[in-house]
């Protein structure tokens, strides 16, 4: 069953259903931890398609499946996935402008 953009709570991991404690969805990019992280592609595959681009993993989740945390200076940029286009971006805002992505293998 498909989830509806209202059914989608944005607060929780779309992994381990926890809440994700994402600044940037609640509009403070620049205090989130995924801001100084690097989070790993085979993470963001096991994403389910209706939640890619609509609900960010939690900082457990990433680093379960690998995330090395790197300085705000080294890393400026939150991750998100864009579900249509099926291609991982990153932005300043959190929005799925820039297709400028640090994955790991």
């Amino acid at each position: 069953m498909t989830k509806t953009s209202a059914s989608i709570d944005t607060t929780r991991c779309p992994l381990c259903h926890e809440a994700n404690r994402c600044a940037s969805a609640a509009g403070d990019a620049a205090r989130c931890w995924c801001m100084s992280a690097e989070i790993p592609k085979q993470a963001l595959q096991l994403v389910p398609d209706e939640l890619k681009g609509r609900s960010c993993i939690c900082q457990a989740c990433a680093t379960r499946h690998g995330s090395k945390a790197y300085s705000s200076a080294e890393v400026s940029t939150a991750l998100f996935v864009d579900a249509a286009a099926k291609t991982e971006a990153a932005t300043e805002k959190g929005h799925l402008e820039t297709p400028q992505l640090k994955s790991t293998p």
